[in-house]
């Protein structure tokens, strides 16, 4: 009898264009561009969140006065939301990221500013984690 043939391990999928991975966190968001015929979005990271705007970093070329939709989720806190807004500032990153601002067009309430909140990243070196 013939032994099987090995089978290397499965690799991780590589991001487009060998981009960096976005930062972990428990609140995360898909921005659905109004040009994109098939609404599959593309996947952010919330880097801040007021009652109207919101940080976003992600991947792509946007430009200022875009209209775009925004799936919010945390999975820790099990928090749905969606909105639209309109793209203000665009700031190009490293490695092909864009961080925007995006101003609401249909402002978040209190609860939902605090429960998107609880699950952003800390950008600060050596912070205690958070207790969610």
């Amino acid at each position: 009898m013939s032994e099987p043939d090995e089978v290397p391990p499965p690799t991780e999928t590589p991001e487009p264009h060998g981009a960096a991975k976005l930062p972990k966190a428990s609140s995360t968001a898909v921005v659905i561009r109004e040009s994109d015929r098939m609404r599959t979005g593309i996947d952010a990271a919330v880097l801040a969140v007021e009652t109207g705007t919101l940080a976003l970093l992600t991947y792509g070329e946007f430009v200022v006065d875009e209209q775009i939709k925004i799936r919010l989720n945390n999975v820790v806190q099990r928090f749905e939301k969606e909105t639209r807004g309109l793209v203000r500032k665009v700031s190009a990153g490293h490695a092909g990221a864009t961080t925007l601002s995006v101003e609401l067009l249909s402002r978040l309430s209190a609860l939902e500013v605090s429960l998107v909140k609880m699950g952003v990243a800390s950008s600060q070196e050596g912070s205690t984690s958070k207790w969610v």
